[in-house]
């Protein structure tokens, strides 16, 4: 698992992973910002935590709140890697599952995905958390770096999973 990268949020999640023996483990929070200020909002059961503060989320699963609010400095992808010196060229697939900021994420990694050959993100139909991408933003902004979605898994939460696959014959 030499040409893994781990990127987490919450700092005792990274020191799990590396207890536990996991390598390439770095704590940082992503968005489309370099250094900006964020909360970051931890919920209870971990999961669920984000940037963003919860939307509809709070009524699709009534049982998930948040505990405690965190601050902290964002980075982009595009930056993280530059920062911890690290080949993006290395890394040809993508998997994002950060709770509505996986289109800010993007966004900060449009150096990086020139190397990306396919990318596996949560996404969301509805704000389950305020001002999260949607997926039909995602669709059209990775469109411009010819990705399509090619397969889609949704929950009745308005929430799921999606494998977008980079095409060069792909026509936005």
């Amino acid at each position: 698992m030499k040409n893994v990268v781990w990127i987490e949020a919450i700092p005792e999640k990274v020191n799990e992973c590396i207890q536990k023996g996991i390598p390439n483990v770095y704590n940082a929070i992503i968005t489309d910002e370099d250094y900006g200020d964020v909360v970051f909002n931890i919920s209870n059961n971990s999961l669920s935590s984000s940037v963003l503060e919860l939307g509809t989320h709070s009524i699709e699963h009534h049982d998930i709140h948040y505990v405690e609010k965190r601050e902290g400095k964002s980075i982009t992808i595009d930056t993280f890697f530059r920062t911890i010196n690290i080949d993006a060229s290395k890394y040809d697939f993508w998997n994002f599952d950060i709770q509505g900021a996986e289109l800010l994420a993007l966004k900060g990694g449009v150096q990086s995905i020139e190397h990306v050959k396919s990318i596996y993100l949560e996404v969301n139909e509805n704000e389950l958390y305020k001002n999260c991408g949607l997926m039909h933003e995602i669709d059209a902004f990775l469109a411009q770096y010819n990705f399509e979605r090619v397969m889609t898994a949704m929950t009745p939460h308005g929430w799921g999973d999606a494998l977008y696959i980079k095409s060069v014959n792909f026509e936005s």
